[in-house]
């Protein structure tokens, strides 16, 4: 997979990013265009690497239910609050935006490598803008300001005194971005960070996820078809093909070099996964949303 590397000069720069005081002067990305993500409603989901079950719970059913209403679900791949709400997301077959403080093609933590796999295999992306070097404690700090400005709200579940997050929801506010939180119980450790949020005005308390779209204008409740992501070059081949007006079995052998046996097994996998169909005196067609 191709690394796309991107200024804010380029059309594929996220319109969210350019409007920031200091937007990154480079960004590098993974699988989907973050620009064509961004387009889309975005909540960034964020709280504390050491989650309790209650914030588990709840990271769980908020970016779920939201991901099934079309809503992009953007974090940084750390453990804990992050790897669930990306995990739940990718589980209603939703999509999800990972900004990493290591390059794209070493995602950190490396514990989450598989988790960035599965966010590219479900049409989502990964961004950074560092191309190389190690992963310093600045770098995180540096990366919440992406995080924040990718999305159109941030929702703090939890945040022990001290945590992390609170750089996010300073970032976010500075970036005139809704600060949301989920309150918790007093005796939390972990519930600190929200909970001082709401109670000094800085941060909107939310309950349900209808609290969290009508914030967001509900601009979208229509989940997006994810992208298909071809399983070997022939596949990808035969599509680009099809796409061209090769649409002939003749054809696909002619312009693909394939074997008539390899061609159908490829065209079968294609459509049972939806991507094609046989229509009757024209050929193969690719399937639209």
């Amino acid at each position: 997979m191709t690394v796309h590397a991107i200024t804010p000069a380029d059309p594929d720069y996220p319109l969210s990013l350019k409007k920031m005081k200091r937007p990154p002067g480079l960004l590098y990305y993974l699988g989907a265009s973050p620009k064509t993500l961004a387009e889309r409603p975005c909540i960034a989901i964020i709280g504390t690497r050491r989650v309790s079950p209650y914030g588990q719970q709840v990271a769980q059913q908020f970016a779920h239910k939201l991901a099934e209403q079309g809503v992009v679900v953007v974090s940084g791949l750390a453990y804990g609050i992050d790897a669930i709400a990306h995990a739940a997301a990718l589980d209603a077959d939703g999509l999800t935006i990972a900004v990493l403080p290591s390059p794209v093609t070493q995602p950190y933590p490396a514990d989450n490598s598989k988790l960035a796999e599965r966010i590219l295999e479900g049409g989502g992306s990964l961004v950074s803008e560092y191309e190389s070097g190690p992963t310093y404690p600045s770098r995180f700090i540096a990366r919440n300001r992406i995080v924040s400005g990718l999305a159109d709200a941030i929702l703090i579940v939890e945040g022990a005194e001290g945590s992390g997050t609170i750089h996010t929801a300073v970032s976010a506010r500075k970036q005139q971005r809704p600060v949301l939180c989920i309150p918790g119980p007093i005796t939390s450790p972990v519930s600190f960070i929200p909970n001082q949020l709401i109670a000094t005005g800085q941060a909107k308390a939310v309950t349900t996820v209808d609290d969290v779209m009508k914030v967001l204008g509900a601009r979208s409740t229509t989940k997006p078809k994810r992208v298909y992501r071809a399983k070997d070059p022939t596949e990808q081949k035969v599509l680009d093909l099809i796409k061209h007006g090769n649409a002939s079995i003749d054809n696909l052998i002619e312009q693909g070099g394939f074997t008539i046996a390899h061609l159908n097994q490829v065209l079968s996998r294609l459509e049972q996964a939806g991507q094609i169909q046989y229509v009757h005196g024209l050929g193969w067609a690719i399937v639209h949303a």
